[in-house]
């Protein structure tokens, strides 16, 4: 039972990743592991390349920046 957070929840992964779709401030990208990731609130328009950090094995983006 000594396992890490990390080894729980999994690795935390970062990349860069297409905005592929938005709509109002709701936003799609599809990271390397081919799951598609939320933003909401998101400030991004279609198209944009932005930096993100997520936990394998999860759907959300941790953190994000352009």
């Amino acid at each position: 039972m000594g396992e890490s957070l990390q080894q729980i929840l999994g690795p935390t992964v970062r990349e860069n990743v297409l905005v592929q779709s938005k709509q109002k401030d709701f936003c799609v990208a599809e990271t390397s592991d081919t799951v598609s990731r939320y933003i909401h609130g998101c400030p991004y328009r279609q198209g944009d390349n932005i930096f993100t950090s997520y936990t394998k094995g999860s759907s959300a983006i941790n953190n994000r920046s352009l």
